[in-house]
């Protein structure tokens, strides 16, 4: 796939997300919408999901923890043209829980009811159909601009660094940075402490 430069805009809104939701032609699509704006995960993170990956909390009924494989494509080198795959040893899984009561919440867990057997994919589809599903719902937008959507929305609720960290899969504060500073929310409440 193409690396497509693409200059930087404003987070997604509700409404647009809506939008997409509504012009989504099948149940499988609604779902992949919903999931990637109410998680901000990778991809290729959620085209991983399984059914035994979203749970109902025990805690909680009216909420549901979704465990991702942390998918990040960083590689190391250790020799000439030998690359290996990084991954964080200490965070195999990324448990994100969701709200019931959260909009689009509904189209997913619809989705995934649809699925009995623990070990199946629950989106069996590549990254570039992914790709050409979002793009075809609204060509102004593309999978990881659901993850800037959604780190964005955390940081203007307040959100620190280490939580971003946290949400997003995040190895080091550095990404979370550049959402800190973004937020006027954030300028607003110091400005009011001092």
């Amino acid at each position: 796939m193409p690396i497509i430069k693409i200059a930087p805009r404003d987070p997604m809104t509700i409404a647009e997300v809506a939008n997409m939701v509504a012009r989504a032609k099948c149940q499988r699509d609604k779902a992949l919408v919903s999931v990637l704006f109410l998680t901000g995960q990778r991809i290729s993170e959620i085209l991983k999901l399984t059914r035994k990956d979203v749970i109902v909390d025990p805690s909680r009924p009216n909420r549901i923890i979704i465990s991702f494989l942390i998918q990040k494509r960083k590689r190391k080198r250790i020799k000439d043209n030998v690359y290996v795959p990084v991954t964080n040893p200490l965070i195999p899984r990324h448990r994100i829980p969701l709200d019931m009561s959260l909009p689009f919440m509904g189209d997913f867990v619809k989705w995934v009811n649809n699925f009995s057997e623990p070990d199946v994919r629950i989106f069996k589809i590549t990254r570039q159909h992914a790709w050409a599903i979002i793009k075809a719902l609204n060509p102004n937008t593309f999978p990881h601009f659901f993850r800037h959507t959604k780190i964005s929305m955390l940081a203007e609720k307040g959100a620190s660094g280490p939580e971003l960290m946290t949400w997003a899969g995040w190895s080091d504060l550095r990404p979370a940075g550049r959402y800190l500073s973004r937020s006027e929310k954030q300028i607003e409440k110091y400005a009011d402490a001092t």
